[in-house]
C-alpha cells in the first residue's frame, strides 16, 4: 500500500471497478527518494555557506537514473502528467493547489527529470512552507504519482470537508485543461 495521500486515493479507486469509471493505473516514486533530495539541498545549503555565494539544486540525484530511464520507455509516445503525492496530502489536509503537478508532452528522460525536479521544488515553494506552518504540519516528504495524461474535457477539484460548512460538498471546475485550483 502506498504511503501518501493521492496514491491511496487512487489504489481505491482503482481497486474499485464497478464505480461508473475508470481510474487510470499509476507509476511512483515512493517517499525514500524525497531523503536524497532533502540531502541534496543540505549539501548546497552547506556549500552556499561556506562559499558565500549561493548553490541551488537543479539536477537530482544519480539514484533516479534507472526510473527516470524506466518510465522515459514505458510512456515513449505518450504524454504523461506527474503529480504531487505528499505523505499528508489528500488526508486530514487537502493541500489543493499547494504542490504543483507537471504535464510532459514530448517524453524523454530529460524532460521527466525536469518535471520531477519542478515537482519536488514545489514542496519548498513559499506557499508550501506557508500552508504546513498555518496548519501545523511539521513531518512531510514528497512522492510522486506518474499517469499517462488524457486530454481532459473538464478540469477541477472537489473539496469534500469545508470547516466553515461541515456537510457541505465544493466543486470547482473549467472546460479543458484550465488551472481551477490557486491558492497563492
Amino acid at each position: 500500500m502506498s504511503s501518501g495521500g493521492k496514491a491511496r486515493g487512487l489504489e481505491l479507486l482503482l481497486a474499485d471497478q464497478d464505480i461508473g469509471f475508470k481510474a487510470l493505473p499509476f507509476d511512483e516514486i515512493e517517499h525514500p527518494y524525497f531523503d536524497l533530495i532533502e540531502k541534496q539541498r543540505e549539501i548546497a545549503t552547506r556549500v552556499s555557506l561556506l562559499s558565500k555565494q549561493s548553490q541551488a539544486t537543479t539536477g537530482l540525484p544519480h539514484q533516479f537514473d534507472n526510473i527516470i530511464n524506466g518510465l522515459a520507455k514505458k510512456y515513449d509516445g505518450k504524454k504523461i502528467i506527474l503529480r504531487s503525492n505528499s505523505l499528508r496530502e489528500d488526508g486530514m489536509h487537502s493541500f489543493a493547489g499547494i504542490y504543483d503537478s507537471v504535464v510532459v508532452e514530448n517524453v524523454t528522460p530529460e524532460a521527466i527529470r525536469a518535471g520531477l525536479r519542478k515537482v519536488y521544488d514545489s514542496f519548498y515553494s513559499e506557499k508550501a512552507v506557508k500552508y504546513r506552518r498555518e496548519y501545523g504540519i511539521k513531518e512531510d516528504k514528497m512522492g510522486i504519482i506518474v499517469q499517462e495524461f488524457i486530454e481532459p474535457d473538464f478540469a477541477g477539484v472537489m473539496y469534500t470537508s469545508n470547516p466553515s460548512f461541515p456537510k457541505d460538498l465544493t466543486i470547482e471546475f473549467t472546460k479543458g485543461r484550465n488551472k481551477v485550483v490557486d491558492s497563492s
